[in-house]
């Protein structure tokens, strides 16, 4: 599991690889430059296993929070528990930099990720009605470290 504070960090076969991720299996992929945009801020800490998945926080040093973007373990690879090894592994290093929280938001229809997120800590805040451009809604959720 390589963790990194810093997207440059990566190297291009790896950027390119987690796009790929991106693109195919997310219902709301970002556009390359948004990706760009967190590979040269270095505000954001990426766990990520080449050929697994990975998990992207950004980091919020003012209000010590760390806000979890994405998280995406291969179809065929879920059944071995890399979400919880990404998740971990960022935990860590999360906790090195005295953030106190952690927070999210989820389709409200995203039962299995609710249920994986409950299981982390995590409670439900409030839902954010409409949140995605499909007009979906999704909870907020909070973890307090």
């Amino acid at each position: 599991m390589n963790v990194f504070t810093d997207l440059s960090q990566l190297t291009q076969e790896e950027f390119e690889e987690i796009l790929h991720f991106d693109a195919e299996f997310f219902d709301y992929p970002w556009t390359r430059a948004q990706w760009e945009e967190c590979y040269s801020s270095g505000n954001y800490l990426i766990s990520y296993k080449p050929g697994y998945g990975f998990c992207l926080f950004h980091l919020n040093f003012y209000e010590q929070m760390a806000h979890l973007l994405k998280i995406l373990v291969l179809p065929e690879k879920r059944t071995l528990k890399i979400g919880f090894d990404l998740y971990q592994s960022a935990l860590v290093k999360i906790e090195n930099l005295s953030l106190k929280k952690l927070y999210l938001e989820v389709a409200v229809d995203n039962i299995v990720a609710i249920n994986f997120y409950e299981k982390l800590g995590f409670k439900k805040l409030k839902l954010a009605k409409k949140y995605y451009s499909d007009g979906k809604s999704a909870w907020s959720m909070l973890k307090l470290l």
